[in-house]
C-alpha cells in the first residue's frame, strides 16, 4: 500500500515484491528509463549580470545517484531510499539479452553489498529456458 508519491510517509507499507513490481513498471516505460538508470545529472543556471559591464554567469549543479551499482554486473537501472521503518533499501533491474533480474532489498545493513550478492547468486542459479 503506497498511501503517497514520496514514500516517506510511515502509512506507505509494501514487500519486497511489490517493490520489485513498481521497478519493473516504471522500467518499462520509455520516459523513465534513462531515469532509473542516470549516476549523474548535471544542470546549469544562468545568473544575470549585476551591471552593463559585467558578463552572465554560469554556476553547474550535479546530483549524484547514490546507487553505486549502476553500470556494473548488467545494472541497468534502480532506486535507494531510506526511512526509519525500511531503514537502507534498494532495488535494481540488470537486463541482458532482453531478459531481467530484478532485486530488491529492504533494512540492509550494507544494501550495495546484498543487492550485489543476491543479483550475483541469481545470474549464476537462475537458469533461463528458450
Amino acid at each position: 500500500h503506497f498511501s503517497d508519491s514520496t514514500g516517506l510517509d510511515a502509512a506507505n507499507v509494501s514487500t519486497a515484491y511489490e517493490v520489485a513490481q513498481l521497478l519493473y513498471a516504471a522500467y518499462q516505460t520509455e520516459a523513465l528509463r534513462p531515469i532509473l538508470a542516470t549516476g549523474t545529472h548535471v544542470v546549469q543556471t544562468e545568473i544575470p549580470a549585476a551591471g552593463e559591464s559585467e558578463t552572465p554567469r554560469i554556476i553547474e549543479h550535479a546530483w549524484r545517484s547514490s546507487n553505486q551499482l549502476l553500470g556494473s554486473g548488467g545494472i541497468v537501472g534502480g532506486k535507494t531510499g531510506y526511512t526509519s521503518e525500511a531503514g537502507q533499501s534498494l532495488a535494481v533491474i540488470s537486463a541482458t539479452n532482453n531478459r531481467h533480474i530484478i532485486v530488491v532489498v529492504l533494512d540492509a545493513a550494507d544494501r550495495f553489498r546484498a543487492a550485489r550478492g543476491l543479483h550475483t547468486w541469481v545470474r549464476s542459479a537462475y537458469l533461463w529456458k528458450t
